[in-house]
């Protein structure tokens, strides 16, 4: 493999090693609101096992690339736009685990995560020759879009208190 294949398939290993990360982040940051709202503690708890799973189905693209299949349409995955999404993960971890923040925000900031990952369309863009991927992003993309309705759902429930 000549060195600028070898530098494509370590920048898309990067990519997706940055999803993953990021879907692990989801995961913590969720984790942490079912600690501090328990009230709707198993909607939280539930979300973050499925960016858990989430997670895993990224690191089997890693998988699906290292076995030698190609990829494309990465380059429409903003990279900097989700490390600024992981930082802000992140920064909203600290706010969670200092109790600054109450349940609205903490609905609000979910329904942002989950909105940005659908708006930006990335599990939609990812194309491959692997026969499993379009299982895989059909999985994310359905799933996301679940995570995004059911936070709205507890919106309008605590709209309506």
């Amino acid at each position: 493999m000549s060195d600028a294949s070898n530098d494509i398939r370590q920048a898309q290993t990067n990519l997706f090693l940055r999803l993953e990360t990021f879907e692990l982040q989801l995961s913590a940051l969720y984790k942490q609101y079912a600690v501090l709202f328990p009230d709707i503690h198993d909607l939280w708890h539930e979300m973050a096992e499925e960016e858990e799973e989430h997670a895993k189905w990224v690191h089997i693209m890693i998988g699906l690339l290292e076995d030698g299949h190609h990829f494309y349409n990465l380059d429409v995955i903003k990279v900097d736009m989700l490390a600024k999404k992981i930082g802000l993960i992140e920064e909203k971890r600290v706010e969670a685990q200092q109790g600054h923040v109450t349940q609205k925000d903490a609905i609000l900031t979910a329904l942002s995560l989950e909105a940005s990952v659908i708006e930006s369309e990335v599990y939609q863009n990812i194309k491959s020759d692997a026969p499993t991927l379009p299982y895989i992003t059909e999985k994310l993309v359905r799933e996301t879009r679940k995570h995004n309705d059911q936070i709205n759902q507890a919106l309008r429930h605590l709209k309506q208190k």
